[in-house]
């Protein structure tokens, strides 16, 4: 891999040496133009620097940029930072807030309860356990930074791919607020509003809360007046700030959210490409159901031709006409066809006790955070009911405790991070399986194939630490430690259709692993900073949790997986202030995947499971991110990313034959080559009216899969999109209107696809149309 000297991977190290000379050459010139870039502060070592002295590869956006270009949750990340994916709408739990996220081709596409995250996903400094109400919606937002690459060191395990930080802004000592209104398309309607209230001289308070609805647009085409893809949320925030004393300052926060949608935009691409095996009602389910008189009630539903034209069998034949629309039917735990509402409750309340002491600053972070959710979902996509996956109750509760100590020695020689952190947390995933088998399909149609509980009960506790030698005053030589010790505890429960209980299984599983990290930075010149890094991490082991007969009284277990990762990056200022230029180049060695795929039937065994430590692969890559400011009244912003993800290994050569095995061949999920994306402002001063600021924001992402199995339906074609907004802002500045359009060129494309061999189908949760909509802000208060 990477023979080619001309590779971006070569030619991106090479830009960044490149760089660090043209940054020494440099002068140093005082930032006194009015085109110089803002300076962005981020605290993504625990304490406040600017993003140019930062050896880290970050993405920092701003709440005021995030509204500028129209983001509403933080699937807009994906379209901002380079070698990002971040999706919702999971395809096989049909619930919009189940969270698919990778940064350099490192994460999580499985939204089960037993699954850990692989890039963390941080709110106010607390970390979110699950990936089922990790979708904040940034409402009062200060900033996000995106931290690409290992960051187990400072914010802990399950960040191997990366850690996204969502910062909220804290209560301000003067009164002001803002209100804001919105509709659009499809029945587009928004409204919100934030106020802060100073209440003594010594204790503050902001208010914040808001209600966002838009239509379904994939017509169910079984119903009469239901649409899927509907987005319909409220929520609020509350921060209270106590200044105890002039160095002692307590923050109390809690947060709520409140989901009611249809089930995800969630169509069918394929269905049932399996040739018929006889006669029988043997087999995967669809070949079942065809082959069986007594379900599909003709016997042409034991050819081809069929399953294309007949609509008695399962098949091609239900596919829709429209990408937009879905023949699936949704039941409830009797089998009975309802009108499904999937329901996401979210809540979190938090302490952030913060004292400057002689030996630094000492932070306390003391937070609870839970989430309840309901969803309906029918994987068949046809009125038979072949196979219908409901949650009627996934839930699970954290607590987490972190303690830091933030300073530095008096002669400043020395920066230094210590914490130890407590994680806890339980929850349940309840499945309602109806799936058509030998015993329900003629006995009892409708009734339960699977009532599956399953079972969480972790711990994680940490403690870590991280130094800074300034060698010299333009040298600084960081190292960092972090000792982890976690415990996992999974059962799971399954009641079988004939009334027995199956069950319950245990199992328990420990970790302990220290991950280093050593960086050294230079500041090659005023404003050109270079660093290299090499840092280690890991993300936790588990159990097996999908089992289509019987379970194994043993459960199959998978364990952590580790990277271990170098980078070098170049951060400068250039051309008198006006450009921001950040180059970072990058080798990832990823060893133990945990390999979420179907193992061919050849090779399975009773205690097979669907997770597989079944890998090694490299990752490398190249990053640039840029913000100009070319004239007056032109901005340029956005990034490149590459990245070449290769598997080098299949271990054991366990999974290396069959139609879905895996080989060394095989494209790992959400890694394409390349992305990008790029911003361009446009202001118009109107004199003493006001101005106008027209932007325009398009986005690249090459074609990548879905799944690490050889399979050409889960490939997700390459596709650009592009966003546009014009806003209005009177001189006063006390209110703006703006017009948006989301998706302009009215592109058709999936953030994720699914193959389910059982039915030889392959599904995909599909993006929203073109979407144009209107806001108004208006602004009290203030200085």
């Amino acid at each position: 891999m990477f023979t080619n000297s001309r590779s971006p991977y070569h030619l991106g190290l090479a830009l960044v040496m490149a760089l660090s000379g043209v940054g020494a050459a440099a002068p140093a010139i005082a930032q006194t133009d009015s085109l110089a870039v803002e300076e962005v502060v981020v605290t993504a070592r625990k304490r406040a620097e600017n993003l140019q002295d930062t050896p880290i590869a970050i993405t920092a956006i701003g709440g005021e940029a995030l509204q500028e270009r129209g983001a509403v949750d933080l699937t807009s990340i994906e379209t901002l930072a380079p070698n990002v994916h971040f999706s919702a709408s999971q395809p096989t739990s049909g619930l919009s807030g189940a969270t698919a996220v990778f940064i350099r081709g490192i994460g999580q596409r499985d939204f089960t309860i037993n699954i850990d995250p692989a890039v963390g996903i941080y709110f106010d400094g607390v970390y979110v356990g699950r990936s089922i109400g990790a979708l904040m919606d940034l409402v009062e937002i200060e900033r996000v930074e995106v931290l690409r690459g290992p960051q187990n060191t400072l914010f802990g395990r399950n960040t191997i791919g990366g850690a996204i930080s969502v910062v909220t802004k804290s209560p301000s000592a003067t009164f002001g607020g803002s209100v804001r209104g919105g509709l659009g398309e499809d029945g587009y309607n928004e409204i919100s509003g934030s106020v802060n209230l100073p209440l003594s001289d010594r204790v503050r308070a902001s208010v914040s809360a808001f209600h966002r609805h838009q239509d379904g647009f994939v017509k169910a085409l079984q119903y009469t007046d239901v649409d899927l893809g509907e987005d319909n949320v409220k929520g609020a925030r509350v921060k209270v700030a106590f200044d105890i004393s002039s160095n002692v300052t307590l923050e109390l926060a809690g947060d709520l959210a409140r989901t009611r949608n249809t089930p995800g935009p969630v169509v069918p691409t394929v269905l049932n490409t399996l040739q018929p095996v006889g006669t029988v009602g043997t087999g995967p389910f669809n070949t079942f159901f065809n082959n069986n008189l007594a379900l599909s009630g003709d016997a042409a539903c034991r050819t081809t031709a069929g399953h294309a034209t007949n609509a008695r069998c399962f098949g091609p034949v239900w596919l829709p006409g429209s990408r937009y629309a879905s023949n699936a039917v949704f039941t409830n735990r009797l089998g009975q066809k309802v009108d499904p509402k999937n329901q996401l409750d979210t809540n979190g309340v938090s302490a952030t006790l913060t004292a400057d002491t002689p030996i630094g600053q000492i932070k306390s972070i003391s937070a609870y955070r839970d989430f309840d959710a309901v969803t309906f979902n029918d994987l068949d996509f046809t009125p038979f009911l072949l196979f219908a996956n409901n949650h009627p109750e996934y839930s699970q509760n954290q607590f987490s405790q972190e303690l830091q100590l933030v300073g530095s020695t008096e002669n400043k020689r020395f920066d230094y991070v210590l914490g130890l952190y407590y994680f806890e947390e339980e929850g349940l995933e309840q499945i309602d399986n109806q799936i058509i088998t030998a015993f329900n399909a003629i006995t009892n149609p409708g009734a339960l194939a699977q009532d599956i509980s399953r079972n969480i009960d972790n711990t994680s506790k940490a403690a870590y630490g991280q130094l800074t030698f300034h060698v010299t005053d333009a040298v600084t030589l960081t190292g960092g430690l972090r000792y982890t010790d976690s415990s996992k505890s999974f059962r799971i429960k399954n009641i079988l259709p004939t009334g027995a209980t199956d069950g319950p299984y245990r199992g328990v599983k420990k970790v302990d692993k220290l991950t280093p990290m050593v960086t050294l930075g230079w500041q090659a010149a005023e404003r050109s900073y270079l660093f290299a890094s090499y840092s280690e991490g890991f993300r936790d082991g588990g159990f097996a949790a999908r089992f289509l007969g019987v379970l194994p009284a043993i459960l199959p277990s998978y364990d952590p997986e580790f990277v271990e990762a170098f980078e070098i990056g170049s951060k400068n200022v250039l051309f008198d202030g006006r450009l921001r230029l950040n180059i970072a180049a990058f080798s990832t060695k990823y060893k133990d995947l945990q390999v979420d795929a179907t193992v061919p039937p050849s090779l399975q065994t009773s205690q097979q499971s669907t997770i597989l430590n079944l890998a090694q692969a490299d990752m490398k890559g190249v990053e640039v991110e840029f913000d100009g400011r070319i004239t007056e009244w032109l901005k340029l912003d956005g990034s490149v990313g590459y990245l070449d993800a290769e598997i080098q290994e299949i271990l054991g050569g366990r999974v290396a034959t069959g139609s879905y095995g895996i080989t060394t061949a095989n494209p790992l999920p959400y890694a394409p080559k390349w992305t990008g994306n790029l911003g361009v402002t446009l202001s118009s001063d109107l004199g003493q009216s006001g101005r106008v600021s027209t932007r325009l924001d398009w986005s690249y992402a090459d074609t990548q899969w879905s799944t690490i199995e050889a399979n050409a339906e889960t490939k997700l074609k390459s596709r650009s999109h592009l966003n546009a907004s014009v806003r209005f802002i009177p001189t006063n500045g006390r209110w703006e209107a703006a017009l948006q359009v989301r998706n302009l060129t009215n592109d058709t494309y999936y953030n994720q696809k699914t193959n389910i061999q059982a039915l030889n189908s392959t599904f995909g949760a599909i993006g929203r149309p073109r979407t144009i909509l209107g806001t108004i802000t208006y602004r009290f208060g203030g200085e």
